[in-house]
């Protein structure tokens, strides 16, 4: 589960460093790529956020989900509730 979690934080960071390309983004990327965070929990490959998608509800919370190109495993991470 830990993997999962981590990948989720590096999918949300690499977009937000996509859109917005600052320092301490970039920063939080590169930080989660050395310690592995980057890599599909099935096949070992390296995640790529363009196949990860997060759409805002109605209710406020966001729908995740992410396409492993490299093995085709799809995840659906845990709705969220921004406070």
């Amino acid at each position: 589960m830990k993997e999962i979690a981590l990948l989720r934080e590096f999918l949300r960071a690499a977009l937000e460093a996509h859109l917005r390309p600052f320092e301490p983004a970039l920063k939080k990327v590169e930080y989660l790529k050395f310690i592995g965070a980057d890599r599909c929990p099935e096949c070992g490959e390296e995640a790529d956020f363009r196949h990860y998608v997060r759409q805002e509800l109605t209710d406020g919370s966001f729908l995740e989900q992410y396409h492993c190109p490299h093995c085709g495993l799809k995840l659906y991470f845990p709705r969220d509730v921004l406070q």
